[in-house]
């Protein structure tokens, strides 16, 4: 009888264990899944600033490209001007 007893009580607590187990694995999950979740967040945040910052390399790029055709417009310029004013005197 005792013996019983006993036997029932540890098959009733490796049954716990065993439930236990499992809930800390479904909890786990569910964790690592909100990890996920939150990374992946993070990493459209991330390719959208990166975008956003690709473009404003191409904006500026063009400024300069843009004011350094414009200086050797205005070198150019400043070069027939001084020729011009060469030949006059």
């Amino acid at each position: 009888m005792i013996l019983e007893d006993k036997d029932a009580t540890i098959l009733e607590q490796q049954e716990q264990i065993f439930k236990l187990r499992e809930s800390l694995i479904a909890a786990n999950m569910d964790s690592d899944k909100a990890s996920v979740a939150a990374l992946t967040k993070v990493i459209r945040e991330k390719d959208a600033q990166i975008s956003e910052l690709t473009e404003q390399i191409r904006t500026y790029a063009d400024e300069m490209d843009n004011n350094a055709a414009m200086m050797e417009d205005l070198k150019a310029m400043v070069e027939r001007s001084e020729s011009s004013l060469i030949s006059l005197y």
